[in-house]
């Protein structure tokens, strides 16, 4: 049986202590590769586009146009924008973040990072928000899976048991579904499970919105996989459908499954 990929060397390319490790400029070299992954981490002028080698203020870690004259940095146009902490920290943020199995709070990212609580709070939800940002509204395609899961509206027991009722029966305000969209991964793509991953909250697992978010986001024809959920029911029309009984399996006899395991 081959290794799993979370086990493999490859799932710690961005470990915390490799990060701490790391100089500034070691650092700054790393956000200009993945700022400009197109021309290798040469600078482009996020206000003219111009390629031209720009200026290199190197006191302020900052670049000037040699066209336009506009000033900017690695973190021009993204989430860190107008920042004031150290890159390091920034990309330690990202990798604790990411590295957290059940979510992060920001009283213990704060103590990790040495940041204040609010800082703290204001950087994990700007990472919260930026998973669910895209601008290129791109189609899934291929092989897709869908899948949802209730989070929220924990109903407190009462200490006598004749008083008790069955939480699952309640309907709680507060209660939410997150639902998630995966494209897997092809033999001759780089990355293991999936490759593209989009999410959505509603109140209930429902035809209507189930149906509104797969067709604005799954290219139609494409096979998806999911539960017995009713609400994937009228997705036959329009998709390849491979459906699983969870209550009897995780992964059907002839390969249907949404939990990203190849056929």
């Amino acid at each position: 049986m081959s290794q799993h990929f979370l086990l493999s060397a490859n799932a710690r390319t961005l470990s915390i202590i490799k990060i701490a490790m790391m100089s500034e400029d070691e650092i700054f070299e790393i956000f200009k590769h993945i700022g400009w992954s197109k021309t290798n981490g040469e600078p482009i002028c996020p206000c003219c586009g111009s390629m031209r080698k720009p200026y290199n203020i190197k006191v302020r870690q900052q670049f000037r146009c040699k066209d336009c004259f506009h000033t900017f940095s690695v973190t021009s146009g993204t989430l860190f924008s107008g920042h004031k902490l150290p890159l390091k920290t920034y990309l330690l943020a990202i990798a604790i973040f990411t590295n957290s199995v059940k979510s992060l709070s920001a009283l213990q990212l704060s103590r990790d990072l040495d940041v204040q609580y609010k800082t703290a709070w204001i950087l994990s939800h700007k990472i919260r928000e930026s998973l669910l940002d895209d601008p290129k509204n791109e189609m899934l395609t291929g092989v897709c899976e869908i899948d949802g899961v209730y989070v929220g509206g924990k109903t407190r027991q009462v200490n006598d048991i004749a008083d008790r009722v069955d939480r699952r029966k309640i309907n709680h305000p507060n209660k939410r579904v997150v639902i998630s969209l995966r494209q897997r991964a092809e033999l001759s793509d780089e990355a293991i499970g999936a490759v593209k991953t989009k999410t959505f909250v509603l109140k209930s697992e429902n035809t209507f919105d189930i149906g509104n978010i797969v067709n604005n986001h799954i290219k139609r024809g494409s096979q998806i996989h999911a539960d017995e959920a009713t609400a994937y029911d009228d997705l036959h029309a329009l998709y390849d459908m491979k459906r699983v009984n969870h209550q009897i399996e995780y992964r059907g006899k002839n390969g249907e499954n949404n939990n990203q395991k190849s056929l």
